[in-house]
């Protein structure tokens, strides 16, 4: 869609709202889904005065007519034809038919209405409320190019850097070829079964998510801040690679070869499934869920069996697995473009914004037990948007300086 027939049927939307008429379902949609993008266009044509005085201007028509309508619009059904109201402030005394009292307030709704419309546009300094998507159709928000960042590995240790501006083949070793594409890497396995396999390595740096399909043609989706090990051809009686740190999400091939995924102390054993396992050292605990499919977790020998739906929790300090039922759009949101903190302490809260930022956050004492609640909050909110919702819920300060944030009372 051209931009220009964009600003159009959004000024068409702005119109509706001014004039109270609902907006279709394809209108809402579109609304949503862009009213956020076109921040830097309006923070490019309004300045600091005009900001500060459409805000006032917002507050005043917004609290006017909230008042006027608590106090004489949720009545107008029982006011009989002619009735006449007697007006308060500077203008006691005089009185007015309700019917032209409506006309007269036609137009100050419509301004207050563009003008809370327009404010969709621009955050407000404090206290924002986050794009969140309660619409479970709604489309996820795509994934950014910025995003797109890794360093592969091979099997000689030299570092190979992508991105998204890849698309070629960018190394041949270990009896299949890498070849780069705009979200991630594939690998195409040789013909020639003679040549020795190779180990290579992904690394996501933070801020970053990547993409690679192994040699079998299971894919996994690695979080910022995660490392996988794996071969370039699956040989043996088992395909087996090695979460060393972070999160991925795995969609594994059927196979005749169980799947295996190792990670610290336990081993994940599947046939054909889809899953996520967050393993990151920083974690006290490693968590596998299941989307679709059976997974098995091997612990001392012991197995723990998930069905779908389900999460098994390994706590690292006491070397015990627990099961329970868990949302799987919680638990996958990451990689669906959102951030979702359902009750979550502000430690590690601290963390998820570490890896997606790349800062330091310190909690200080005080604020260390606090919760905080806010689902499907979209990856490319800006740190100073998140960072004014959690506050302002929670009611207390950051102090943001040389790439370090301080979280306090």
């Amino acid at each position: 869609m051209k931009m220009s027939s964009m600003k159009e049927k959004l000024v068409l939307i702005i119109c509706k709202l001014s004039d109270g008429q609902p907006l279709s379902r394809g209108e809402s949609r579109l609304w949503n889904r862009h009213r956020d993008q076109f921040n830097p266009v309006f923070r490019e044509k309004f300045d600091k005065d005009l900001y500060q005085e459409v805000r006032a201007a917002q507050d005043r028509a917004g609290e006017a007519w909230l008042r006027f309508k608590e106090q004489r619009l949720d009545q107008r059904t029982s006011w009989p034809q002619g009735a006449v109201i007697t007006l308060p402030g500077n203008n006691a005394g005089k009185q007015v038919s309700h019917e032209k009292l409506l006309m007269l307030l036609k137009p100050a709704a419509a301004v207050a209405a563009i003008i809370a419309a327009c404010w969709w546009y621009w955050p407000a300094p404090q206290q924002q409320a986050l794009p969140i998507v309660e619409n479970k159709k709604e489309a996820a928000p795509m994934v950014q190019p910025e995003w797109i960042k890794a360093s592969l590995t091979l099997n000689d240790k030299s570092t190979i850097n992508l991105d998204c501006r890849q698309n070629s083949i960018v190394a041949h070793e270990g009896a299949a070829t890498v070849k780069a594409g705009n979200t991630g890497i594939a690998y195409l396995p040789d013909e020639d079964s003679t040549k020795p396999v190779c180990q290579h390595e992904l690394k996501i740096p933070r801020a970053g998510q990547y993409q690679v399909q192994l040699s079998d043609g299971s894919s996994v989706i690695l979080n910022a801040e995660s490392v996988l090990r794996y071969p370039t051809r699956f040989t043996g009686s088992a395909r087996e690679v090695e979460l060393l740190h972070g999160e991925a999400y795995f969609t594994v091939a059927k196979n005749s070869k169980p799947f295996i995924i190792r990670s610290n102390k336990i081993a994940i054993r599947v046939t054909g499934t889809q899953f996520n396992c967050s393993a990151y050292e920083n974690d006290d605990n490693i968590t596998t869920t299941l989307v679709e499919g059976k997974v098995t977790i091997i612990k001392n020998d012991f197995p723990y069996d998930l069905a779908p739906g389900q999460q098994a929790r390994y706590d690292k300090k006491h070397r015990n697995v627990e099961i329970e039922k868990v949302n799987l759009e919680d638990a996958v949101a990451w990689k669906n473009g959102y951030f979702s903190f359902n009750n979550t302490a502000l430690p590690g809260i601290a963390k998820t914004i570490e890896r997606w930022y790349n800062v330091k956050v310190i909690v200080h004492a005080g604020v260390q037990e606090k919760t905080y609640t806010n689902k499907r909050i979209q990856k490319n909110t800006r740190l100073e948007k998140l960072l004014d919702a959690i506050t302002g819920s929670l009611n207390i300060s950051y102090k943001s300086e040389n790439g370090t944030v301080h979280l306090y009372e």
